[in-house]
Protein backbone atom coordinates (compact mmCIF):
# COMPACT_ATOMS: atom_id res chain seq x y z
CA UNK A 1 0.00 0.00 0.00
CA UNK A 2 1.15 3.37 -0.86
CA UNK A 3 -0.58 6.19 0.85
CA UNK A 4 -1.93 9.29 -0.78
CA UNK A 5 0.39 11.59 1.23
CA UNK A 6 3.01 10.07 -0.21
CA UNK A 7 2.80 11.05 -3.63
CA UNK A 8 0.60 14.75 -3.42
CA UNK A 9 2.23 17.67 -4.77
CA UNK A 10 2.31 20.50 -2.99
CA UNK A 11 1.61 23.39 -5.64
CA UNK A 12 0.98 26.97 -5.11
CA UNK A 13 -2.83 26.68 -6.20
CA UNK A 14 -3.40 28.73 -9.80
CA UNK A 15 -6.30 29.67 -11.04
CA UNK A 16 -8.38 30.41 -13.98
CA UNK A 17 -11.77 32.11 -14.75
CA UNK A 18 -14.21 29.76 -17.03
CA UNK A 19 -14.07 32.94 -19.41
CA UNK A 20 -10.80 32.27 -20.25
CA UNK A 21 -9.18 30.86 -23.57
CA UNK A 22 -7.95 27.57 -23.62
CA UNK A 23 -4.59 29.27 -24.66
CA UNK A 24 -4.66 31.27 -21.78
CA UNK A 25 -4.80 28.21 -19.77
CA UNK A 26 -2.19 26.20 -22.14
CA UNK A 27 0.37 29.61 -21.00
CA UNK A 28 -0.40 29.03 -17.78
CA UNK A 29 0.07 25.27 -17.44
CA UNK A 30 3.45 25.38 -19.23
CA UNK A 31 4.67 27.87 -16.96
CA UNK A 32 3.75 26.03 -13.95
CA UNK A 33 4.95 22.48 -15.15
CA UNK A 34 1.77 20.90 -15.69
CA UNK A 35 0.45 22.10 -12.10
CA UNK A 36 -4.03 21.82 -12.36
CA UNK A 37 -5.60 25.07 -12.68
CA UNK A 38 -8.87 25.90 -10.10
CA UNK A 39 -11.60 27.26 -11.77
CA UNK A 40 -13.32 29.14 -8.97
CA UNK A 41 -17.12 28.53 -8.35
CA UNK A 42 -19.41 31.68 -9.38
CA UNK A 43 -21.08 31.55 -6.14
CA UNK A 44 -21.42 29.57 -2.77
CA UNK A 45 -24.25 27.55 -4.94
CA UNK A 46 -21.53 26.41 -7.67
CA UNK A 47 -19.02 23.79 -7.86
CA UNK A 48 -15.37 24.71 -8.87
CA UNK A 49 -13.90 22.96 -11.73
CA UNK A 50 -10.28 21.89 -13.27
CA UNK A 51 -8.16 22.21 -16.12
CA UNK A 52 -5.18 19.78 -16.71
CA UNK A 53 -2.75 19.49 -19.66
CA UNK A 54 -5.40 16.43 -20.08
CA UNK A 55 -7.90 18.92 -20.89
CA UNK A 56 -6.28 20.54 -23.52
CA UNK A 57 -5.03 17.16 -24.97
CA UNK A 58 -7.98 15.41 -25.18
CA UNK A 59 -10.68 18.47 -26.28
CA UNK A 60 -8.56 20.92 -27.76
CA UNK A 61 -5.73 19.46 -29.81
CA UNK A 62 -7.09 15.90 -30.79
CA UNK A 63 -10.33 17.74 -31.63
CA UNK A 64 -8.63 20.26 -34.03
CA UNK A 65 -9.74 22.96 -32.65
CA UNK A 66 -8.56 26.60 -32.12
CA UNK A 67 -7.29 27.11 -28.49
CA UNK A 68 -7.85 30.82 -29.07
CA UNK A 69 -11.42 30.34 -29.40
CA UNK A 70 -12.54 27.68 -26.96
CA UNK A 71 -13.51 28.80 -23.48
CA UNK A 72 -12.08 27.12 -20.15
CA UNK A 73 -16.04 26.78 -19.31
CA UNK A 74 -15.99 24.05 -22.44
CA UNK A 75 -13.16 22.24 -21.62
CA UNK A 76 -12.91 22.21 -17.54
CA UNK A 77 -13.57 18.77 -15.68
CA UNK A 78 -16.42 19.99 -13.06
CA UNK A 79 -17.52 19.77 -10.28
CA UNK A 80 -13.64 19.30 -8.78
CA UNK A 81 -13.26 15.77 -7.01
CA UNK A 82 -11.58 16.28 -3.92
CA UNK A 83 -9.97 13.72 -1.15
CA UNK A 84 -9.76 14.13 2.49
CA UNK A 85 -8.25 11.26 2.96
CA UNK A 86 -4.18 11.46 3.31
CA UNK A 87 -4.15 8.03 4.24
CA UNK A 88 -5.87 6.60 1.49
CA UNK A 89 -4.32 3.75 -1.06
CA UNK A 90 -3.08 5.41 -4.17
CA UNK A 91 -4.99 2.62 -6.37
CA UNK A 92 -7.72 3.77 -5.03
CA UNK A 93 -7.17 7.25 -6.22
CA UNK A 94 -5.88 6.13 -9.40
CA UNK A 95 -9.34 4.11 -10.05
CA UNK A 96 -11.24 7.33 -8.73
CA UNK A 97 -9.43 9.53 -11.75
CA UNK A 98 -10.03 6.43 -14.64
CA UNK A 99 -13.52 6.15 -13.89
CA UNK A 100 -14.19 9.62 -13.61
CA UNK A 101 -12.00 10.45 -16.92
CA UNK A 102 -9.96 12.29 -14.77
CA UNK A 103 -6.20 13.48 -14.51
CA UNK A 104 -5.94 15.42 -11.51
CA UNK A 105 -7.71 15.14 -7.68
CA UNK A 106 -7.96 18.06 -5.10
CA UNK A 107 -6.75 17.22 -2.03
CA UNK A 108 -7.68 18.80 1.60
CA UNK A 109 -6.68 18.47 4.75
CA UNK A 110 -8.48 19.21 7.61
CA UNK A 111 -10.60 21.76 5.42
CA UNK A 112 -7.53 23.46 3.91
CA UNK A 113 -6.27 22.78 0.90
CA UNK A 114 -3.20 20.22 0.42
CA UNK A 115 -2.23 19.74 -2.82
CA UNK A 116 -3.20 17.84 -6.31
CA UNK A 117 -2.16 14.14 -7.09
CA UNK A 118 -2.54 13.85 -10.40
CA UNK A 119 -1.44 10.70 -12.73
CA UNK A 120 1.84 11.93 -13.13
CA UNK A 121 2.61 11.82 -9.08
CA UNK A 122 0.94 8.20 -9.20
CA UNK A 123 3.40 6.82 -11.82
CA UNK A 124 6.56 8.65 -10.39
CA UNK A 125 5.32 7.78 -6.57
CA UNK A 126 5.19 3.95 -8.43
CA UNK A 127 8.55 4.08 -9.90
CA UNK A 128 10.08 5.58 -6.57
CA UNK A 129 8.32 2.57 -5.07
CA UNK A 130 9.70 0.49 -7.34
CA UNK A 131 13.14 1.92 -6.67
CA UNK A 132 12.98 1.33 -2.84
CA UNK A 133 12.51 -2.44 -3.16
CA UNK A 134 15.15 -2.83 -5.82
CA UNK A 135 17.72 -0.92 -2.86
CA UNK A 136 16.22 -2.92 -0.42
CA UNK A 137 16.69 -6.38 -2.25
CA UNK A 138 20.18 -5.50 -3.18
CA UNK A 139 21.34 -4.75 0.23
CA UNK A 140 23.62 -2.47 -0.81
CA UNK A 141 24.99 0.43 1.33
CA UNK A 142 23.85 3.75 0.47
CA UNK A 143 26.47 6.93 1.84
CA UNK A 144 25.81 10.19 1.61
Amino acid sequence: MIPLQNAVKKFKLNTITPEATAAEALVKLVESDFIPLLVPRKDRTDAYGIVTKHDILCKVVAEGRDPRLVKVSEIMAKPLIIVNDLTMDLRWASRMMHRCGIAALAVLDKGEFYGFITDRCIIEEYFDELRREKLDKSGALLSC
